[in-house]
């Protein structure tokens, strides 16, 4: 038995204890499948600011000795600064499309060096012979004149000699074995939703997944089984490569026979009926534009998301990530017919009117997914004119004062609407924030903290930049592929990483004190 000294003694040690436990804790690297990059936000860098809740003392005081000076208190630093600092060396999420488009260093001097970089980038360097399609041929033009092959991979070139620059911090490096890992911890992996461009953006995806040295293989079952418009695909578990990443990921093999990668084209995210109900047409009206839409994609989706029976236990324990956008095709040209035309204000009124009730339908019927987080990706801008220019804008300002001159916020047909791709992506946004406060109020609303999450992903300000990095000179809205598109899952990437480290350390935190508690 310990007697009354040795109890002392004890008790003299137990803060040292505690504080050396804390310490510990500063300098661990708990990690999970995102081990090459978590580690970062712990040791070696920046000691002073590892990424958690906790900051330092953000008073400091001069010292008593010496000059004898008062005490002199440094101000505040604002919430953003806060922001900033909790996430430093790296770019909070939400300001990571804040920046500029600066040289690539070094350069790609051949269009053969570029094609190496695109198609041949798997740790074997190993050439698996798929290149990515061109999405958008160039129709024969009016007036006959047509570019060449050279000058079509002379302009290539220029487009990816430029990169992305964030101004608050780096971007996590895109690191595809540990993505799709992620995908796997999933009861569903990711869906991309939404109309040709998010169709561009899946092209990219499944590419940088199959170049990696991995093997996809297509998956025809489940709700959406010989669905046309909602290609799904798995690992191909016969090959090495699939076999090693599924053992490190930890899951089971059930898992492992389901889709990573599944893309649902919906153009205007809601059916042709909820569409009658928006503009109030009649029931028998038949619109004159074929919208594309997998019919009960929703159902698809709560489907395929839901958790299986053993599996969480079993590692698959992340949420499914379903990637949406749209725009383009809420425009005069494609509802006309479904709003009456009348005054030039008021047709357009009633088509941003209907875009709102869109947005309200849509989240409306996706909230109930459970174990899901939602993404609403903006608009992407289009830039007409853009065959003009060979290179970015320098900087988000230029962009904004070029978008301000005549003839520069209006596409050519004029019906396309592009200039109210701003207000329809603030829609998107406030919505999001007022949804979300709700799902997690303390208090017995509707929601109270269960539901899909959902999440704006803000890239405009990054893509608003890009004028030179359309398709072509007939195209200024969709992109050559695949440079804007990897920005995208490099940006969806970084924020993983991050709010996975958050997660664990948050957790360790209240272990530690849980721990102090007991003591």
């Amino acid at each position: 038995m310990l007697n009354h000294v040795s109890m002392q003694r004890l008790c003299n040690l137990l803060p040292i204890l505690t504080i050396g436990a804390v310490l510990l804790f500063l300098s661990s690297t708990h990690l999970t499948p995102f081990k090459n990059y978590t580690q970062h936000f712990n040791g070696g860098g920046d000691d002073a600011n590892p990424l958690n809740p906790i900051f330092q003392d953000l008073h400091p005081e001069t010292s008593h000795h010496g000059s004898g000076l008062a005490k002199v208190k440094i101000p505040s630093p604002s919430t953003e600064q806060l922001e900033v600092k909790k996430y430093s060396p790296y770019c909070p999420p939400d300001k990571c499309a804040y920046g500029r488009w600066v040289p690539r260093n070094p350069r790609f001097t051949t269009y053969e060096e570029l094609d190496r970089y695109i198609n041949i980038y798997n740790k074997h360097g190993v050439d698996p012979g798929l290149r990515l399609v061109d999405p958008e041929p160039e129709p024969e033009p009016a007036s006959g004149v047509k570019l060449t092959e050279e000058q079509k991979k002379q302009r290539v070139l220029e487009i990816s000699n430029w990169v992305w620059e964030a101004d608050f911090g780096e971007v996590i490096p895109f690191d595809i074995e540990e993505f799709v890992i992620r995908l796997l911890k999933s009861p569903g992996g990711i869906f991309v939703v939404g109309d040709s461009l998010t169709t561009h953006h899946f092209y990219t995806l499944h590419h940088r997944i199959f170049q990696s040295d991995l093997r996809l293989e297509p998956y025809n079952e489940g709700p959406l089984q010989g669905e046309g418009l909602a290609p799904q695909f798995r690992l191909d578990m016969n090959h090495p490569t699939c076999q090693e990443l599924v053992k490190r990921a930890g899951i089971p093999l059930s898992r492992a026979q389901r889709p990573i990668l599944t893309h649902i084209v919906a153009q205007s995210l809601v059916t042709p009926d909820e569409l009658k109900k928006i503009f109030r047409a009649e029931w028998g009206y038949q619109h004159h534009h074929h919208y594309f839409t997998v019919n009960e994609w929703q159902a698809a989706l709560a489907e395929m998301t839901k958790e299986r029976e053993g599996e969480r236990a079993k590692g698959v324990d992340e949420d499914s990530l379903v990637v949406i956008s749209n725009g383009a095709h809420w425009s005069r040209v494609r509802l006309r017919g479904y709003v009456e035309e009348t005054d030039y204000e008021s047709f357009r009124r009633r088509i941003e009117h209907g875009y709102s009730e869109m947005i309200r339908v849509t989240m409306a019927n996706l909230a109930p997914l459970s174990h899901t987080t939602l993404f609403f990706r903006s608009i992407s801008p289009g830039h007409p004119i853009c065959p003009q220019y060979r290179q970015p804008f320098s900087s988000i300002h230029e962009a904004r004062n070029w978008s301000l001159q005549a003839g520069h916020d209006k596409p050519e047909p004029e019906e396309w609407d592009w200039d109210m791709f701003p207000s329809r992506n603030e829609k998107w946004r406030e919505a999001i924030r007022n949804y979300e406060q709700e799902r997690n109020e303390e208090n017995d609303s509707v929601w109270n903290g269960r539901g899909a999450r959902w999440v704006y992903l803000d890239f405009w300000p990054m893509d608003f930049q890009r004028i030179d990095a359309h398709t072509g000179y007939w195209d200024c809205l969709h992109y050559v592929l695949p440079f804007e598109h990897n920005q995208w899952t490099d940006m969806l990437f970084h924020r993983l990483v991050v709010e996975t480290r958050l997660k664990e350390s948050k957790r360790e935190i209240q272990d530690d004190s849980d721990l102090d508690r007991e003591l």
